[in-house]
């Protein structure tokens, strides 16, 4: 982005640093205040929230040099957040430099504000060309009238004309050019400014193949900067929709996600991301929310976010019926395919059960015992964490056939045995034991076929490895 840039442009000049993305800016002000100094560098080291630095204090900053940007801010905690920062830090060579699509919140903040233009015909044909037809290859002379066509529907916006770009990339065809063009044309009709510039996003989302469309709408609704690494969905994409590789190389190419490192985590673009966040609640469709998270969860699940008005409107059963949530879709709890469980969800054992279709489940404080020996057996990325009470028949709940990815944290002391089948995982691929208190492993351990990628941390109990584990290959 934009802010990014001038960040990387003016970092070296200042003591303090820190740049903190919009995906970040969510929660309350806590929250906020947390994300923002564990993102702080000193001269370019991260300082806050790590090793030694576990106490490190805002006061630190007082009469520091700071650069901090905060890209996209959109409401009230964010510009009290802005004020505590720069009261603290008191520096007069300090700089704060904040982005917002709200002239409301930028001007109630007291920040001088800049208006950044649209590219112009010239810079927008430029920089669509360089995405395009890359260097040196230029458009044919039956194409070309179409590319000054396709750059006016763009509206100068950069990430319009980088995503419609790299899709027509290649593109011979005059008739796939005019479908864009016709498809760019329909979301000029749409008035708010975000639902056009989504709308046009869209094009390219939904030129995509069903199974491309399917980890879209994953990485942008649940994977997009959590806590898993590219490499964990890929294991999870492998079982649901195979050819991983090749369909994430996909996305990649289409500028739809940024093309990161296996180890590390899904990022893009937060337009996108807001765009496959509607998509996968259905936006647009009639469709049905497919991931459940402590923000998003239907009011009537969730005490905290209950709204009388439209409980009523609100399907939770396995059972069929004209029912709509609380953004006019659709919301039938057999449907959702992500939950991220906290322990401020309402939400029980027995609901769970009901997801048929569940694929992917973080849960803190699941009571397996109270499950009935139902957890959906779609599930193909599960983390327990916290008071779970029983292990010794997760397989034979039916999870086996699918599961490639189980991160196991904290668990209950009295967790002291790892089921004896779990040989019968045969797809599982990504295995991590943080805080448990395992005393030993099956020596079946080493029958897991796919298993690539095992880790322990602070695991004091476990003491020895079977004498099969030097069999996985």
């Amino acid at each position: 982005t934009l802010a990014k840039l001038l960040f990387n442009e003016l970092c070296a000049e200042f003591e303090y640093t820190c740049f903190v993305p919009g995906f970040m800016l969510k929660g309350d002000y806590q929250e906020l205040e947390r994300g923002v100094y564990s993102l702080m560098h000193h001269h370019g080291t991260q300082i806050a929230g790590t090793g030694k630095n576990k106490k490190w204090k805002s006061t630190a900053l007082r009469m520091k040099t700071l650069l901090l940007v905060l890209d996209d801010i959109d409401n009230d905690n964010h510009i009290e957040l802005l004020q505590n920062i720069s009261s603290v830090n008191d520096c007069t060579n300090s700089r704060y430099i904040v982005t917002s699509r709200d002239r409301d919140i930028l001007n109630s903040s007291g920040a001088r504000v800049f208006d950044v233009k649209l590219l112009n015909q010239k810079s927008s044909k430029e920089l669509f060309m360089s995405y395009a037809f890359p260097y040196p290859t230029q458009p044919s002379p039956s194409l070309t009238e179409w590319v000054d066509k396709i750059v006016v529907k763009c509206d100068g916006l950069p990430l319009t004309l980088e995503v419609m770009g790299k899709y027509l990339q290649r593109k011979v065809s005059e008739s796939i050019w005019k479908q864009c063009l016709d498809a760019l044309d329909e979301a000029d009709n749409v008035i708010r400014l975000d639902e056009r510039l989504w709308a046009k996003l869209r094009v390219s989302y939904d030129r995509l193949g069903s199974q491309e469309k399917e980890i879209f709408l994953d990485a942008a609704s649940f994977f997009n900067n959590s806590r898993w690494s590219l490499r964990e969905a890929k294991s999870s994409w492998r079982v649901l929709y195979g050819l991983e590789d090749l369909r994430w190389q996909t996305l990649v190419d289409m500028s739809l996600v940024y093309d990161v490192d296996e180890k590390d985590r899904i990022q893009m673009h937060e337009q996108l991301r807001s765009l496959g966040i509607r998509l996968a609640s259905g936006w647009g469709t009639c469709g049905r929310c497919r991931t459940w998270t402590k923000k998003n969860v239907p009011s009537r699940f969730n005490s905290s976010n209950f709204d009388e008005s439209i409980s009523e409107r609100q399907i939770y059963s396995s059972e069929s019926g004209p029912c709509t949530s609380s953004t006019g879709m659709e919301t039938h709890i057999e449907e959702v395919l992500a939950l991220r469980l906290e322990d401020s969800m309402s939400l029980n054992s027995r609901d769970i059960c009901q997801m048929k279709k569940l694929q992917y489940l973080d849960s803190k404080e699941l009571m397996l015992d109270e499950v009935g020996g139902k957890l959906p057996k779609n599930v193909t990325l599960l983390r327990l964490r916290g008071e779970v009470n029983n292990l010794h028949d997760l397989v034979d709940r039916g999870l086996a056939r699918s599961l490639a990815v189980l991160d196991l944290t904290g668990l209950d002391f009295k967790l002291t045995c790892f089921p004896t089948t779990v040989s019968d995982f045969q797809n599982l691929e990504v295995m991590k034991f943080t805080s448990c208190h395992f005393e030993g492993l099956p020596e079946a351990f080493g029958q897991l076929p796919r298993l690539r990628h095992l880790t322990f941390t602070t695991c004091q109990r476990l003491r020895s490895l079977p004498e099969d584990f030097g069999l996985l290959s």
